[in-house]
């Protein structure tokens, strides 16, 4: 009985050191940290308890082996670099000598271009003279033109001062037939004009047709002048007044006729303000004195003058458009 009574105990006994055992393993665990400071302590403690043990030969040995190692692959590395360097040096040079060579062609081309220019610019220089020379001959050529035509506007209106053209004077039906115009002459200025004479003439002849296909004007050419004046005097006193197909002037060039067509306008203002104005061939004359308009009449499709002084610093031309 006894012996199952201390059993017994026993027994109740276990379970206590189990529940110890359940007791402390629920310790909580420590920390890293703590661990890691725990260790650090004993290394302390060790070090401080451990007498300092010097280097021997063998760890310099070993320690300056390891450093010229080092120094020896950094000094490769600097190397590979270096190649590197070397290579890139290579390819820019070659690069600048492809440079250099472009350079000396733009150069050379400019260069080139330099001296085209300086041609040409001598040539233009040139050419600017011989257009200026062109220039200047040909306004002299064209001065001298135009003198020559009024030398012959001039020759042809001392050629014509002796005729006269009638006007209206009936024309056959067939310009074919051949007609005594001077015959017919003379009857119109005995019967129009009252002139009895038989007044002697170089020719009588008829003009071109007209546009308008009327009677084709008498153009002529007396051997007097004052037979002439005495035919112009009396058809301005017999046409003055009345209306008639007939019509009798003076025959001018075209460029005479131009000029006095200019002039008439002036002419009408001056004799309505009082003035004595009248026309001798291509001359203006107010009071006795020559009338030079400001700009001269031109002659047909003839441009002014280059560099032409001012009337009233031009000697009186023979003509006003000279």
């Amino acid at each position: 009985m006894g012996s199952k009574k201390g059993k017994g105990k026993v027994q109740k006994k276990v379970p206590n050191e189990k529940k110890r055992k359940r007791s402390s393993s629920k310790t909580p665990p420590q920390s890293k940290t703590t661990k890691m400071d725990a260790n650090v302590n004993k290394v302390q403690s060790v070090n401080r308890n451990t007498p300092y043990t010097p280097y021997t030969p063998v760890a310099d040995h070993l320690s300056t082996s390891h450093n010229i190692l080092y120094d020896c692959s950094q000094k490769l590395q600097k190397l590979d670099i270096l190649d590197e360097i070397v290579v890139k040096m290579n390819a820019m040079e070659q690069r600048f000598e492809h440079l250099d060579r472009n350079v000396t062609d733009m150069r050379q081309q400019i260069n080139n271009h330099n001296t085209s220019i300086q041609e040409s610019s001598i040539r233009s220089s040139v050419i600017e003279q011989n257009v200026d020379f062109i220039k200047r001959e040909n306004d002299k050529l064209q001065n001298e033109n135009y003198e020559l035509r009024d030398r012959i506007v001039d020759i042809q209106t001392r050629s014509m001062r002796d005729n006269l053209i009638f006007r209206g004077i009936p024309d056959v039906s067939d310009t074919k037939q051949p007609e005594n115009t001077e015959e017919k002459l003379q009857t119109f200025l005995t019967n129009e004009l009252g002139i009895e004479n038989n007044i002697p003439f170089h020719v009588v002849h008829r003009l071109k047709p007209r546009r308008d296909r009327g009677p084709r004007g008498i153009v002529a050419k007396f051997e007097k002048r004052k037979d002439r004046e005495m035919v112009m005097a009396a058809a301005r006193e017999k046409f003055k007044e009345r209306d008639t197909q007939f019509r009798v002037h003076e025959q001018f060039p075209a460029e005479v006729i131009q000029r006095r067509r200019e002039l008439v306008p002036i002419m009408k203002d001056a004799r309505q303000k009082g003035h004595v104005a009248h026309l001798r061939d291509d001359k203006l004359f107010i009071d006795n004195k020559r009338f030079f308009p400001h700009p001269p009449p031109q002659m047909p499709h003839r441009p002014p003058f280059q560099n032409q002084r001012p009337m009233e610093q031009r000697p009186p031309p023979p003509f006003p458009g000279a």
